[in-house]
């Protein structure tokens, strides 16, 4: 074979594609298929692992690249992420996204500096935050809000329908014991 044919044999031995054959999330091992030949469990590689931890495991059918230090599968690592007819790229901007498999994506567009979350129908966010929450800025609501606790304004609040307190409706309730001149009137009614 000549020098040439042996670095192409070597290369190959160290890094080859597959797919991901089978994953185990409790150990953090997957097994990868290269042709007909299925490599036993091996790690995959983790964009951080440090104190800041990414978790997200491959997945059955996922293209990875395999990378065999030395030609030695068993000290193999499969490194996720190539995109693939399988499982295409998502998007095509320069906007930055993750995307989910339910249909749920987080988006950044620096372009226009706005960030979205976009849930599917049933989706729900929360968020615990023992020392509080700040926001600064304007804020929008569309839908129902619920507040269990107390709330104090500094401004004003205004609103287009009724408000409520304690069953008296601000809008339409009366008041007892209406006198001329400067007497009080009584409770609402």
């Amino acid at each position: 074979m000549g020098e040439h044919g042996d670095t192409e044999r070597m290369a190959g031995d160290i890094a080859r594609l597959g797919v991901i054959a089978s994953v185990d999330r409790a150990a953090a091992r997957c097994t990868v298929k290269i042709g007909d030949a299925v490599s036993g469990p091996i790690p995959w590689l983790a964009r951080a692992c440090g104190p800041l931890k990414i978790w997200a495991a491959p997945v059955v059918g996922e293209q990875v690249l395999i990378i065999c230090p030395d030609a030695q599968l068993a000290g193999a690592v499969a490194v996720p992420g190539i995109f693939s007819t399988a499982n295409p790229a998502p998007a095509s901007d320069e906007a930055f996204s993750l995307h989910f498999g339910d249909g749920a994506v987080m988006r950044y567009d620096p372009e226009s500096s706005a960030f979205a979350i976009t849930l599917p129908a049933e989706g729900s966010i929360e968020i615990i935050a023992r020392g509080g929450i700040s926001i600064e800025g304007d804020v929008a609501i569309t839908g129902d809000l619920s507040v269990d606790g107390d709330v104090a304004v500094t401004g004003k609040i205004e609103a287009t329908g009724d408000v409520i307190g304690q069953g008296k409706s601000l809008a339409t309730h009366r008041h007892t014991g209406v006198q001329t001149g400067a007497g009080l009137t009584g409770s609402p009614q």
